[in-house]
């Protein structure tokens, strides 16, 4: 669980709940713009690429 260690390590209150809701956001902008999404679909791809690791764990 490298990222909770790190949310840890920078002292962050509830750590796996901030992690969650942080998801919870890139999702909810990713879809509330398709415009966005359309133009930059490697942008997006990047994105969700990234938080995969974090969304297994804290998801």
């Amino acid at each position: 669980m490298l990222a909770l260690d790190l949310a840890r390590a920078c002292d962050v209150a509830r750590p796996a709940e901030v992690i969650r809701a942080q998801l919870q956001a890139v999702e909810k902008v990713l879809a509330s713009h398709p415009g966005l999404c359309e133009q930059a679909p490697q942008v997006v791809a990047a994105i969700q690429h990234s938080a995969e690791p974090f969304a297994r764990t804290f998801g």
